[in-house]
C-alpha cells in the first residue's frame, strides 16, 4: 500500500454539522443491515444517535478525499476501556475518493487507538456474508479470532459474525510509519507532527 495515499485520507472528529449527514447513512437499510448498535439495535432514534455520539468512550470522525466529500464513518469505541481494549468499525456511506479510502482511514483509526488511546489490543466483526468488509478489514492486519454463530440478522435471515483482533504490536510491525490523527507514527523518528 501506498504509505502517503494513507496518511493523506481525512479523518474529521465529528462536528454537530455533521448530523444531517450521519442520520442519512444511518437511515439506510443497505448500510444498517450490516450494523448493531447495541442490543441488535440496527437503527438509532435521533436521542439514541446523539447519546452514541455524546458517549465519552467513543471517539467518531467522518473520513473521505477533502473536506467537501466526505464519504464514510469511522468509530472508535471502548477508548476508556482500563484494560486497553478498543474496537472499531466504520461504514462507506457515499462514493467518492480511491477504491481503498474506507481501507486507509480504518488504518488511520486504529493507528489512533494504539498511539493516542493506548488501546493494546482492537477487535471488531463482520457478518459472515459481508465479504467486502472482510477484505478491508483482512488488509489492515486483523486476523480472525472465531465466529459467533447465528449472530446477525440479515435480511430476515439468521448468519455467524466473524470476529477479529489486532494487537499494538501486530499493527506496529505491519504499519509502522501509517500516522494517527495528530500526526504521531509508531517509530518515533518518524513523527510529522
Amino acid at each position: 500500500m501506498d504509505l502517503k495515499k494513507i496518511n493523506d485520507v481525512l479523518l474529521v472528529p465529528y462536528a454537530k454539522h455533521h448530523v444531517p449527514l450521519v442520520k442519512e447513512w444511518l437511515s439506510r437499510d443497505s448500510i444498517t443491515k450490516w450494523l448493531d448498535m447495541g442490543h441488535g439495535k440496527q437503527k438509532l432514534n435521533d436521542l439514541e444517535l446523539r447519546n452514541f455520539i455524546i458517549n465519552p468512550n467513543n471517539k467518531i470522525f467522518l473520513y473521505g478525499p477533502s473536506e467537501d466529500c466526505l464519504v464514510g464513518l469511522m468509530c472508535l469505541n471502548g477508548i476508556t476501556h482500563k484494560m486497553g481494549l478498543g474496537e472499531v468499525w466504520g461504514l462507506r456511506g457515499a462514493p467518492g475518493g480511491t477504491r481503498d479510502l474506507t481501507t486507509f482511514a480504518f488504518l488511520k483509526v486504529i493507528a489512533t487507538g494504539f498511539l493516542e488511546f493506548d488501546r493494546k489490543v482492537i477487535s471488531t466483526w463482520v457478518a459472515e456474508p459481508n465479504r467486502l468488509s472482510h477484505r478491508v478489514h483482512e488488509n489492515c492486519g486483523f486476523k480472525p479470532t472465531g465466529r459467533l454463530r447465528d449472530a446477525h440478522l440479515l435480511d430476515g435471515k439468521r448468519c455467524d459474525r466473524v470476529l477479529y483482533d489486532i494487537t499494538y504490536s501486530e499493527f506496529e510491525e505491519r504499519y509502522p510509519l501509517v500516522s494517527s490523527i495528530l500526526g504521531h507514527r509508531f517509530d518515533p523518528k518518524a513523527n510529522i507532527i
